[in-house]
């Protein structure tokens, strides 16, 4: 068989999470290959079903994103239909149907404060089918408008105690022959930050995050996340500098 299915195993693997898609099975036959970073501008952000690059954890900084307006943090990754294409039936029952995709968040450090621990939540899909074989490359929102404005709230204390950490576990619910599946659960580290993506060096503190250089020199499917700033435009002056020629904040 192409699944593990029974009402026992999904208890015993997912709790309480069964209550957002009944009990279902656990189809290894469709699988969260890997994580790709999610390329595209801002607000249409895709990734590369076809892309061997993988990424293995993220950053999100909450300074920037209050800078910027883009309040989420977006995650994709490559999918894919295991399943052989079949000449000999009429009707095909080796296609999935994407209905959505269940999260789960485990948070620690400061962050706790305005993310539960173990929060759990489900995101619809596209209905979008994926063909015998074939790969397709999902994007979702972690974070939503809400939780990202209360971390905003929290400004700087994001950093202290070792800094804040989300884990967020994600499955695929998909539909083949009218029957309902899901994927087994991927998970992705994500460290959440006030200011580190836009500190280049150490030193480089003092800089209005204006959000025409941010879009331009970060990550342009998100500024808040992942990559580092490498340019922005210091206090008092209209110039943009970038690198090591950022000036140093001054001491205390």
């Amino acid at each position: 068989m192409s699944f593990r299915s029974g009402c026992a195993f999904a208890l015993i693997a997912f709790g309480s999470a069964v209550s957002l898609g009944g009990c279902v099975a656990n189809d290894v036959s469709i699988t969260i290959d890997r994580f790709v970073a999610a390329t595209g501008v801002a607000g249409s952000c895709s990734v590369d079903p076809a892309s061997t690059v993988s990424q293995s954890s993220g950053v999100f900084d909450a300074e920037i994103s209050a800078a910027t307006g883009m309040y989420s943090y977006y995650l994709g990754f490559a999918m894919t239909n295991h399943l052989p294409l079949r000449n000999d039936i009429v009707v095909d029952v080796q296609a999935y149907t994407v209905d959505g995709y269940d999260l789960q968040l485990e948070v620690h450090g400061p962050a706790v404060s305005v993310i539960p621990n173990g929060q759990r939540f489900s995101i619809p899909g596209s209905s979008a089918r994926l063909e015998p074989g074939a790969s397709v490359g999902p994007v979702i929102q972690v974070f939503s408008s809400d939780v990202v404005g209360k971390l905003i709230a929290l400004g700087p204390n994001l950093n202290v105690s070792g800094g804040s950490h989300v884990t967020a576990k994600v499955r695929a619910r998909v539909k083949r022959a009218e029957e309902q599946h899901v994927t087994a659960y991927a998970t992705f580290p994500i460290d959440v930050c006030w200011g580190c993506l836009s500190n280049v060096q150490p030193t480089t503190t003092n800089c209005d995050l204006v959000p025409t250089a941010l879009r331009a020199k970060g990550n342009p499917c998100n500024p808040a996340q992942d990559v580092p700033i490498t340019c922005c435009t210091p206090n008092g002056t209209t110039d943009v500098a970038c690198g090591s020629s950022i000036p140093p904040a001054p001491a205390n």
